[in-house]
């Protein structure tokens, strides 16, 4: 049996490196805005700045998803 094998564009692995530093940076600044909230809660700020962090969160969690579904699509051959 022959196995053949495809070699990836140039520049695959340019946008691939860059894909995973978008993903890397919105993942970094979910978790930061979460941590954010966390600690207002924690420390008894006022609801209004805890609202204003939540909404920061939602957002920024809702900008890792859009770069997961967005994102380049792997797959593993063995």
């Amino acid at each position: 049996m022959s196995r053949v094998a495809v070699r990836p564009s140039t520049g695959a692995h340019q946008r691939l490196a860059r894909s995973l530093t978008a993903l890397a940076d919105d993942l970094a600044a979910a978790v930061e805005a979460v941590a954010d909230v966390r600690y207002a809660l924690e420390h008894g700020h006022h609801h209004a700045d805890v609202a204003d962090l939540l909404a920061d969160a939602t957002t920024a969690v809702a900008r890792l998803d859009a770069t997961v579904l967005d994102g380049p699509r792997l797959a593993v051959v063995s």
